[in-house]
């Protein structure tokens, strides 16, 4: 008679895998994309500073049409956003950030996926309404 052993020694180590292993469950606003937003961007698109007439600080400006006309983000069309066109753009002149370092290829491809998935904008918690106290 066989041994289970082999069997079995495979079935406990995809086991252990499975729940070892951390899963990414997709691109997520508030662990992967806002950090890039914030040390990317918001030096020139951030509070009161909206260069292009746009900000990463509220979801209004970002889904509507800039000073250019472009739409900043178009959830679900990467393709069609212009901070995907900018971030990627190979001219100097028109690539963001206009200074320093240009995003890392890992950064955009997050972003992408992220407007990909629907663009799902996560209000920053200090400016979610209060519940009441009962």
């Amino acid at each position: 008679m066989k041994s289970p052993f082999p069997f079995q020694s495979i079935l406990y180590a995809t086991a252990i895998l499975v729940v070892v292993l951390p899963v990414r469950a997709g691109v997520d606003f508030g662990r992967d994309v806002l950090p890039i937003l914030s040390a990317r961007c918001a030096s020139c698109h951030g509070g009161v500073k909206k260069t292009s007439g746009f900000t990463f600080t509220n979801s209004k400006t970002l889904f509507a049409p800039a000073k250019s006309g472009a739409i900043p983000i178009v959830p679900g069309k990467p393709e069609n956003s212009e901070v995907i066109a900018r971030i990627g753009h190979t001219d100097p002149d028109e690539r963001m950030p206009p200074e320093g370092d240009a995003l890392e290829p890992e950064e955009i491809e997050t972003l992408k996926e992220w407007i990909a998935s629907g663009a799902e904008w996560q209000e920053h918690w200090a400016f979610a309404p209060r519940n009441p106290g009962i």
